[in-house]
């Protein structure tokens, strides 16, 4: 056996190299590979809670800029509405104004009508008057002057051109 052990080229050297490799190995999976894999486990741990953090945030962004969004159409809509209710009373604002100007007008016209019906009414009656009291006169002069024809008709010119002027 010494002979199988020394064809091979097992020495030992090389069991003593095996042996310091087990205990090594031994030594390393007891002191080091269990808090390597514990320290491995909480960072693996730590990293799928930020990652479900960051989902979980990102899920709140979401629906936020959801809720900002219909937030948004929502204060567009109320302000087309608001919008379309100015429109309106402006509307009906503006032909209230424009009747109320309407019924004005026609008010001061009948005013007018009426003012200029009076006034013509006044001066028709003046002129009767006035022709009245030109005949008067006429005829007081034609029966003091006991008149011929030519001053009766100098007389009738007179009064024509007072009337005209007049």
């Amino acid at each position: 056996m010494g002979d199988v052990i020394q064809n091979l080229g097992l020495n030992s050297t090389l069991f003593a190299q095996l042996v310091s490799f087990i205990i090594l190995v031994w030594a390393l999976a007891r002191w080091v590979w269990g808090p390597l894999t514990r320290l491995m486990e909480s960072r693996a741990d730590r990293v799928a809670t930020m990652l479900a953090e960051a989902e979980t945030k990102l899920a709140e962004a979401n629906q936020r800029q959801e809720e900002a969004a219909q937030a948004l159409q929502a204060a567009r809509l109320e302000a087309r509405a608001i919008l379309e209710r100015s429109e309106r009373t402006a509307q009906v604002q503006a032909q209230e104004i424009l009747n109320a100007a309407r019924q004005e007008a026609e008010q001061q016209l009948q005013r007018a009508k009426e003012a200029i019906s009076r006034e013509r009414d006044q001066a028709l009656l003046d002129l009767r008057t006035e022709v009245a009291d030109l005949a008067v006169k006429v005829a007081e002069k034609i029966l003091q002057a006991q008149v011929d024809d030519r001053v009766h008709r100098e007389l009738v010119e007179q009064f024509v051109a007072e009337v005209a002027s007049r």
